[in-house]
């Protein structure tokens, strides 16, 4: 699956593995805060997801 994020550098496509558990994270390499000694250096943007089940499922 993938969704829109919202970075420190704009919106990018975040891939989000199937099966993946709620509390665990998604990382986006290098497009994070910039190292304050080397700003060429970024750091990585992380994602925690949340996973939300329905309390009623209904069969269509």
């Amino acid at each position: 699956m993938e969704t829109l994020v919202e970075t420190i550098e704009g919106f990018r496509d975040l891939k989000i593995p199937s099966g993946i558990q709620h509390g665990h994270s998604v990382k986006l390499s290098r497009l994070g805060v910039p190292d304050m000694n080397k700003p060429s250096i970024r750091g990585d943007h992380y994602f925690v997801v949340n996973v939300l089940i329905p309390k009623d499922i209904s069969c269509k």
